[in-house]
This record gives structure tokens, C-alpha cells and sequence, in this order.
């Protein structure tokens, strides 16, 4: 018969009501049990784990969670009476379930199991499973004629139709959901996401953009991408493009100007977005603010390359010039030159008018030299009173008028607060290729034509001539006679004490010193140059660490226990392959911990070779051996070193901190340096302290190691001894 069409208006309506898989199939029995007198379903389909089983999707109905508590697999018929169902493609009816073998007879008896309908459950995209509806006890004994096997087929249909919609709609909540999810995080992202046609034109930019730029979405959204770049057509940008367009992840820095025109980088990676196998329908970016970072690494940079009082170029961007020239000469046949200028016995100036006052003559005679060289060359501040000029390209006689010119500008008196102070000036010329072809000998020679001009009293210049004059003869001797310095007893270490916040005395850094005759002490820029060149650094410096650990152990006899002693590495040393042998052996002879011995590396010496250094530096590092990044920022500096060398210790060059006192625009360097150092788990000490507000201020700053003359002159060992026992804090 046919089925009502009110009955199938209610069953539809009730479906749709239905919210869940529990109330669609309470709905779905509700009219099963009306029209077919089944008091219970169940939804069961194959289980796509066990293709012996079936597994539970839900039921309704008086005896519905009784049967799917049971642990009998597979119930009700299971898989035989699925299979069958959905082979022919219509209701399988079991009219005596007692009798019926694919039913596990256990649960026929106990609740009464009397008939049992099986309809397939069709979707869309194929089979979903099937639909058991069962009659219990007395009034559980008809089978369901052609009108209600008829309406069970309607009520699998609209079940499907009802449960496919479902599925669609929790897809669409959990999407609606997720969307929301990932646009509050873009929204709260801090980086900076731009979202553009696969044209680049604009369509999104979230707030942090907007917080960097000074744009706001409205201003730039259907501009091209190529808007947002420092200059538009630059490399990097175009780079990014064409590797972007042809489908590929762009990862790298650009540069952005802001609204009111400052200058932004950004970390930024560009990512084509495709729908399925189709073309590029967008391409997202996301950029990281790496401005600070960028800021900091350039101010490191620019102190490592220009001398923070004048300005001008430092001996490192020189010596970088001054091969870069060479190598151009060389291809194009012309001279070079190198003037290294010192101003004679400036040092007596500072009696006069104090480290301020030698400040200021020193920028005024940077700037005669900057007002008389050719546009093209190089004027260098090379130490305290020492400037170094590159002239590029130059014939003769040009040189000798260009020191000539120098000497001219630097005759007037310098004159500060009122008062003219004369100067004498001297100046030493090498010329490139007669006087050498690489910039070492070049250096060389003109500093040996300005040690002429010295023996002569100076106050004029002197063109390197080829003979060898006096004092490169007594360089020869000085490098024999330190071949015989160790065994004579000559070679001594002062040590100048470590202060910590508390003003204790922490350790010492050893100083090596040569007691050259009647000469007395020389420093160790003299002396260790030559040690280098003839290969005597290795012996030197195996000795400095053996005497350096003793001296240790004898600080512990005397009661100074805890104390540590820094040993500079140099780089012959740190090149030598015995350095390892070298540090165990001063460490097993004098006793004393590995953590109370401290070695000190140069930024130079790691460019060298950047996988030989990580490996030494990790394999004194697992010795227990602290190490430290010594004159951080002077050289060729990096964060990176930082960061993938194992260093406990960064020291503050001695530079940096003589520019502290006053409104000096390092402060903020110097404070971000500590910043970073403590940032990175450090120990920051700064050398060179001198006064107490240069004390003051860094402790301030959160450094809290420093040295320097505040405290202590470098001293021998007795000297150093009787000071330590002076200064011990009672226990």
C-alpha cells in the first residue's frame, strides 16, 4: 500500500529538525516504530579496520544500548545480513531469529529477539552501511509487508539524504571554525602577513603590517607588492618574484620604507598558494621585523670598520681598501700608494690638556687630512695618534706632493678652549709596485720610511727607498735575540685582577711582558708580531699557559682559593695542531680545576677556518676550559658568533669603553651588547676601566665583570700577591 503522504511530511520535517546523530535516528525510529512496530534500530556499517567485523555508528530504542553493550561480535547477524543487504540492494527480512544462523543465539532467548529487518543505507557517494530494525517479544513477531518494507527503504533514503547533510554541515561548522581560528591568529600575528593576487596586487594586509609600515590596508590594498620595496625594480625584490611565480618558497631579507619614510627589513618568506592542481590563485606573505637586529649588526659593523671618535675608516677598512686597490693596479698598470702619518710626541699632550682635550685635536687633525686628499682616497685612523692614507691611483711625483700637501695642512698650531697647541708631523710613503705588490709589505715599508723620518726628528716625509734603513735592522735583531728570551729568563706575566659587581677579585688576566735589556719591559705589540712571523708564538705561548696555570695552584697555597687566570690564544697558537695536548698538560701539572683556566679568542681568528675552530673550541669546552670572545666588535664582528661558538665570556674592548664617559653616542651600543651577552646566558666583562663613572655606569648596565687601571696596574707576581692579599675580602 502506499505510505501517507502526511506520514512521509512528518518523517521529513522531524529529520530536519534533528541535530546530531542521536536525534536523527531517534526521529528516523520514531516513525519506524509508529508505521512498522520495530522498537529498535541500530546503524551499523563495515568496519574498515576488520573486514571480518562491523562497527557501531549509533541506535535508538528500547533494547538498542543493551545489545550494543554485548561483546559478541559480530551482533545482531552482523556482517552476513550487511552484506546481503547491500548486495540486494533491498530490506533482508529474518522472520524467526531463533532459527536464523547468522544471529548469535545468545541474544535471541534473554531478550526476546523475534524479527529483524536490514535496509541499505546509501549516500551520495556509495553505501554508508545499514539500518537493523528489530521486533522483541509477542509484539515483536510480524514481518513488515510490501507498503512498510517500502517505508523502510524511504526512511534508509531520507536517513542518508539527512546524514550526508549532517556531514556536510559539521564540515562546514568545523571549517567555519577553523577559519576564524587561523584569522585571529593572522589578526594577533607579530608578523607582518600580506596576502596578493597571483598578479602581486594587494588584498590583505593584517595589523602588525600596518603597525610597521604606517600604512593602512585601505592605502595600499591593490597596489602591487612591488610598492611596499625600499626601491621598486631592486634585485632582491625581483628575485622573489620570479621564484615565487614559477611556483617555488622565496625566503630572504628585504628592505621597506615606512609612511613617514624610515627604513624596515623584514625576515620575510613568499609562498604561492594553489588550488589543487590548478594555477596560483594567491601568494601569501609573511614578514618578521628584523629592524633592531639589522640596526645593531651595522652598528657592530660600522665600529668594527670606523674609528668611533673621528669617524673616519679604521686600519681594517684601510687594509680592505688598500687591497682592493692593489688588485686593481695590478690589472690596470698603475701606482699605489700608502702614507702612514703620526703626529710626533703627541703623547706629551695628554699631560697638557687631558684625555678630553687629545680628543678634540685628534678630530681636528682627521679633519685637515680628510680637507687635503684627492676625492677617491682613503684617510684611516690606525691607532691613537697614528692615520694611515690610501691613494688608489697615482703617478709619480703625485705622492711626494700629497705629503707634502699633509705636512702643510697639519703646520698651523690645533687650537682647543681658546688655546693653539703646535704639532709636529711625520709621514712615511711606500709606492706600489716598486715598494711591494701586496699591502702587508706596502704597510711595512712605509712605516720603515716613517721610522726614518723619526730618527731624523721628524716634521717632514720620507719615500721608502730599498735599502734596508736602521730600524728594520734592528727589527732583524730583536726577532734573534727573543729566539733566546725564554731561556734567559726574560719572558715574565703580569697579571691585572678581574672585578666583580661586588668588587671582589674573581681571577686575573695574564699579560705577557719581555724584559728587553736596558730597554726595560716591552709590550707585547712589539714583540709578539715578530714571535708570529718566525713561529716562536707556539713554544711562547705553551709557556704563558703552563706559568699561567702554576700560578694558579701557587694563588691556592696562599689562601686564594676559587680565583681563575684568562690566557690570550694567539693565532699561531690557536692554528698549532699540539694546542689540546698544550691545555691538558697545564691543566694535569698544576692541579687546578679546568674551569679556573680561561682562554681568551679573537674574532679574527675564527673567520680563518670556521669548522677547524668549532671543533677545537667544543673539544676544550667538554674539557671543563672557559672560553672567551675577546675584543668583541673590533674585528669583522658577528652575532652568529655568539651563538654557534660554545664562549661563556664576552669581553668589551677597551675602545668602547673609553667613549662612555659623557653623551657619547656608543652608550646605546655598548648597552645592547650586554643586553645580548646576558641574553644569551654570557658573562660580560669589560676591559679598559679607568674612572669610577666608567665603573658606575656599566654595572648599571648589568656588566659585572670589569678591569682596568681603576683597580690595578698589570703587576708581577709578587706585586700581584702582595695586592691580592690587600684586597681579600675576610671570610
Amino acid at each position: 500500500m502506499a505510505i501517507p503522504q502526511r506520514t512521509l511530511q512528518e518523517l521529513i520535517h522531524a529529520l530536519d529538525r534533528a541535530q546530531g546523530l542521536d536525534a536523527i535516528l531517534a526521529a528516523a525510529h520514531q516513525g519506524i516504530a509508529s508505521e512498522c512496530g520495530f522498537s529498535s534500530i541500530w546503524l551499523y556499517r563495515p568496519d574498515p579496520n576488520d573486514p571480518d567485523a562491523v562497527e557501531w555508528l549509533g541506535s535508538c530504542g528500547t533494547y538498542a544500548e543493551a545489545i550494543r553493550a554485548e561483546p559478541v561480535q559480530p551482533p545482531i547477524g552482523g556482517l552476513p545480513l550487511l552484506k546481503a543487504a547491500l548486495s540486494a540492494n533491498e530490506p533482508v527480512l529474518v522472520a524467526d531469529a531463533a532459527s536464523d544462523p547468522r544471529i548469535d543465539p545468545h541474544l535471541v532467548a534473554p531478550l526476546g529477539l523475534r524479527t529483524l529487518a536490514v535496509t541499505p543505507v546509501r549516500t551520495s557517494k556509495g553505501p554508508l552501511g545499514a539500518l537493523y530494525c528489530a521486533g522483541f517479544g509477542q509484539e515483536g513477531g510480524r514481518i513488515p509487508d510490501a507498503g512498510q518494507r517500502a517505508y523502510l527503504e524511504v526512511v534508509a533514503s531520507l536517513l542518508a539524504s539527512r546524514l550526508e547533510r549532517q556531514h556536510l554541515q559539521n564540515l562546514h561548522r568545523d571549517a567555519e571554525q577553523r577559519l576564524r581560528l587561523f584569522s585571529k591568529a593572522v589578526e594577533l600575528s607579530p608578523c607582518a602577513v600580506v596576502i596578493a593576487d597571483p598578479q602581486g596586487k594587494i588584498e590583505y594586509l593584517n595589523p602588525r603590517f600596518e603597525m610597521t609600515s604606517g600604512y593602512s590596508p585601505d592605502e595600499l590594498r591593490g597596489q602591487s607588492l612591488e610598492a611596499l620595496q625600499t626601491q621598486p625594480g631592486e634585485g632582491d625584490f625581483q628575485t622573489m618574484w620570479q621564484t615565487a611565480c614559477a611556483g617555488e618558497d622565496w625566503r630572504g631579507e628585504l628592505s621597506g620604507r615606512t609612511k613617514g619614510g624610515g627604513l624596515y627589513w623584514g625576515h620575510t618568506t613568499v609562498a604561492p598558494i594553489r588550488e589543487g592542481d590548478g594555477p596560483i590563485s594567491h601568494f601569501v606573505v609573511v614578514q618578521e621585523d628584523v629592524t633592531q637586529r639589522k640596526d645593531l649588526e651595522r652598528q657592530i659593523l660600522r665600529h668594527a670598520q670606523y674609528d668611533p671618535l673621528t669617524q673616519l675608516p679604521n686600519r681594517n677598512l684601510a687594509l680592505d681598501r688598500l687591497t682592493q686597490a692593489l688588485e686593481l693596479g695590478h690589472r690596470e698598470w698603475h701606482g699605489t700608494a700608502v702614507m702612514v702619518v703620526d703626529l710626533d710626541r703627541f703623547r706629551r699632550m695628554l699631560d697638557v690638556v687631558g684625555h678630553t682635550g687629545c680628543d678634540a685635536l685628534i678630530v681636528q687633525v682627521a679633519q685637515r687630512l680628510s680637507a687635503v686628499v684627492r676625492e677617491g682616497d682613503t684617510v684611516a685612523r690606525t691607532g691613537g695618534d697614528a692615520f694611515m692614507v690610501v691613494c688608489p691611483v697615482i703617478e709619480h711625483p703625485a705622492p711626494e706632493h700629497l705629503a707634502q700637501r699633509i705636512l702643510d695642512a697639519l703646520a698651523p698650531p690645533l687650537t682647543w678652549q681658546g688655546r693653539t697647541y703646535p704639532i709636529g708631523v711625520s709621514v712615511g710613503v711606500a709606492v706600489a709596485p716598486e715598494h711591494g705588490r701586496d699591502a702587508e709589505s706596502l704597510i711595512r715599508n712605509a712605516g720603515a720610511a716613517l721610522r726614518r723620518v723619526k730618527q731624523r726628528g721628524g716634521r717632514e716625509f720620507h719615500l721608502f727607498d730599498a735599502t734596508l734603513d736602521q730600524e728594520t735592522l734592528e727589527r732583524i735583531g730583536l726577532g734573534e735575540r727573543l729566539r733566546f728570551a725564554l731561556e734567559r729568563g726574560e719572558i715574565a706575566l703580569h697579571y691585572q685582577p678581574v672585578i666583580d659587581a661586588a668588587g671582589r677579585c674573581v681571577g686575573a688576566e695574564a699579560l705577557m711582558r719581555w724584559n728587553y735589556g736596558a730597554s726595560g719591559l716591552t709590550m707585547p705589540d712589539r714583540f709578539i708580531p715578530l714571535a708570529e712571523e718566525s713561529g716562536l708564538i707556539v713554544p711562547l705561548g705553551a709557556w704563558a699557559l703552563m706559568e699561567a696555570c702554576q700560578q694558579v695552584r701557587r694563588w691556592q697555597e696562599g689562601g686564594g682559593t676559587g680565583l681563575r687566570v684568562a690566557v690570550n690564544i694567539s693565532g699561531g697558537q690557536f692554528a698549532s695542531e699540539d694546542l689540546i695536548e698544550v691545555v691538558e698538560q697545564a691543566l694535569a701539572h698544576s692541579g687546578i680545576a679546568p674551569d679556573q683556566l680561561e682562554l681568551e679568542i679573537t674574532e679574527s681568528l675564527l673567520i680563518q677556518d670556521d669548522v677547524r675552530a668549532k671543533n677545537m673550541l667544543d673539544t676544550l669546552k667538554k674539557m671543563g676550559v672557559r672560553l672567551s670572545l675577546d675584543d668583541f666588535g673590533t674585528g669583522f664582528s658577528s652575532l652568529a658568533y655568539l651563538s654557534h661558538y660554545p664562549f661563556d665570556v664576552l669581553k668589551i674592548d677597551r675602545s668602547f669603553t673609553a667613549q662612555l664617559e659623557g653623551d657619547n653616542p656608543n652608550r646605546p651600543l655598548v648597552a645592547a651588547i650586554v643586553a645580548m651577552g646576558q641574553a644569551l646566558g654570557l658573562e660580560v666583562h669589560a676591559e679598559g676601566v679607568e674612572t669610577a663613572p666608567q665603573r658606575d655606569w656599566l654595572l648599571g648596565k648589568g656588566c659585572r665583570f670589569l678591569q682596568g687601571v681603576l683597580y690595578s696596574q698589570p703587576l708581577q707576581e709578587e706585586p700581584f700577591g702582595a695586592w691580592l692579599a690587600a684586597h681579600r675580602t675576610p671570610s
